[in-house]
């Protein structure tokens, strides 16, 4: 009984191990599996991160590229911008130099007339009163023109001034000579 007892033990014990062995293989094998697949499903979804990690890449080149072409073309820009809005104020200067310009020649030529229409109807002139802009003979007195100006640039007002006193100052000594 013993003996048997022993062997019947023996016998539990193998197909205990046995079992275990096949419940030890089933695991491994089902591990694996699902090992596998979290890894098969890992590896899609990194394979996909480094995808749109290089498409990433590839745009920041293409977009630092657009950018660079952008810059220079907005300062090749500027840079126009800047002798268009130079050569408009010369323009500008320009144009109102020629308009002070042409007013005392216009100023000169006023004046000369009214100096030569005084002379030539037999009248002398006396007097030239700067402060009144008027030419005082004998009989009459002839208005000036006014020898206020435009806006001028630098000096230029002060040059036709000193060119009216000087013209003035002529008319005076040629009357007294």
């Amino acid at each position: 009984m013993l003996t048997r007892l022993v062997r019947d033990h023996n016998q539990k014990q193998q197909n205990i191990r046995r079992n275990n062995e096949q419940l030890r293989k089933e695991v491994i094998q089902s591990v694996s599996e699902v090992s596998d697949a979290l890894s098969e499903s890992l590896n899609e979804r990194v394979a996909s991160v480094f995808k749109t990690q290089r498409e990433i890449e590839s745009e920041i080149r293409k977009l630092s590229v657009q950018t660079s072409k952008h810059t220079k073309q907005a300062k090749q820009w500027i840079t126009l911008m800047d002798g268009l809005s130079a050569a408009l104020k010369e323009i500008g200067d320009v144009q109102n130099w020629a308009e002070v310009i042409e007013q005392d020649m216009r100023d000169i030529a006023m004046t000369l007339e009214y100096v030569h229409r005084g002379t030539m109807d037999g009248e002398s002139v006396d007097v030239t009163d700067t402060n009144t802009h008027t030419l005082t003979s004998a009989s009459t007195s002839i208005p000036l023109p006014p020898s206020s100006h435009t806006t001028s640039p630098g000096s230029l007002n002060e040059t036709s001034s000193t060119a009216t006193s000087t013209v003035d100052q002529n008319i005076i000594e040629k009357k007294s000579l």
